[in-house]
């Protein structure tokens, strides 16, 4: 062989081996995990159920209070403002509005970006915030952080002012690329458990794939997790001969899922703010592939941005679907971030809007209070 030749030789063996090495870096050295993993298919709701200009219909309320609503709470039964929603905006304001909607009274600003808001009937205040953890605010001390926890996102409370419950969508991740927290599949998310008598924190559940809204479900004998990045939301038992089992509760979401509320007895609200993403579900089962891929410098990364989408989703207490609320009009109230049940009326937020918007739950909910049917 030719000296020329064997110098190419050894300069591609070189060049194979350089390759081996980086794509062994890249491979290992990537925090978390990135499995295979397989996305159900969208389960349709039954045309009946679907209310496809419920988001255009909604009367917009509390104008210009603040911008940006992220995040709702219904005050509980037993509360001194009971029925009354408290909304969280996007600059950290917190804000009360009657049950009109036609008064607004901010109760202070946590210099922060929220996720989440839940309130006990002692009326205590408590907000998730991306990178301050947990914040409360407790009569009449006013805000304060409680707890550092990074990327925590919901929060729900026991209304007799037992455990506070939250989740951290991963501890691998920043939430604030949630392009990528849905590219990787990470599973290091959690669901904690906060007792306010003693300052205790405990992990609950763990290996969920970018948990983020919560709520309790009767006599707070379960939490239902979304867990976002596998289109569905669990069912974690917290009392009972089940206590610390799982199940599936509702899947096949049409979207990425945020935020969950439970009305105090028999259903719960599910925003669904983002359609899915094609091309990261073509991914899912291509786990070496993802992984390498997130090693890359930021600039060589693919880059995934959000499809906004108008989607709110009811469920009974067995994860049936009740009802599925869109918007197709010209100007729909979308994407809604929070949907949360007070009195007769449905409340919502979204991070696109200067108010907040409610609808007639006699619109949506025919079957529940026997009206017919709005489309």
């Amino acid at each position: 062989m030719p000296a020329w030749m064997r110098k190419i030789h050894v300069h591609a063996a070189l060049a194979a081996a350089a390759l081996a090495i980086v794509g062994a870096a890249l491979y290992f050295t990537l925090p978390g995990n990135t499995h295979a993993w397989h996305p159900d298919a969208v389960v349709e709701t039954a045309p009946a159920l679907v209310h496809a200009h419920a988001l255009d219909r909604a009367g917009r309320f509390a104008q210009d209070v603040d911008r940006a609503p992220v995040a709702l709470a219904v005050e509980p039964a037993g509360s001194l403002y009971a029925g009354t929603v408290v909304a969280a905006y996007a600059g950290g304001n917190i804000v009360r509005v009657s049950t009109d909607g036609l008064y607004a009274v901010s109760l202070g600003n946590i210099h922060g970006r929220p996720r989440d808001v839940a309130v006990t009937s002692a009326g205590d205040v408590y907000i998730t915030d991306a990178e301050q953890g947990l914040i409360a605010s407790t009569r009449p001390a006013g805000f304060a952080r409680i707890k550092k926890i990074s990327d925590v996102a919901g929060v729900a409370v026991s209304p007799d002012g037992g455990p506070v419950y939250l989740t951290r969508v991963s501890g691998n991740f920043s939430w604030n690329d949630p392009g990528m927290l849905r590219f990787a599949h990470d599973t290091s998310g959690s669901l904690l458990r906060y007792d306010p008598h003693n300052g205790h924190i405990e992990t609950v559940a763990s290996d969920f794939a970018a948990p983020h809204g919560v709520a309790l479900g009767p006599g707070g004998d379960y939490a239902l997790v979304v867990e976002t990045n596998t289109y569905r939301i669990l069912r974690v038992w917290l009392k009972g001969p089940r206590t610390g089992q799982r199940e599936v509760f509702a899947d096949g979401l049409p979207g990425f899922a945020t935020h969950i509320t439970f009305n105090g007895i028999d259903r719960f609200w599910v925003s669904v703010p983002t359609a899915r993403m094609p091309e990261i579900d073509a991914l899912a089962t291509h786990s070496a592939y993802r992984r390498v891929l997130l090693r890359l410098p930021n600039s060589f990364r693919p880059h995934f941005r959000l499809r906004p989408q108008g989607l709110v989703l009811a469920f009974d207490l067995d994860g049936q679907r009740i009802a599925e609320l869109q918007g197709s009009g010209a100007s729909p109230y979308a994407p809604v971030n929070a949907a949360a049940e007070s009195g007769n009326w449905l409340w919502l937020a979204s991070d696109r809007s200067s108010a907040l918007a409610r609808i007639a739950l006699v619109t949506v909910l025919p079957a529940q209070t026997g009206a017919p049917p709005a489309h």
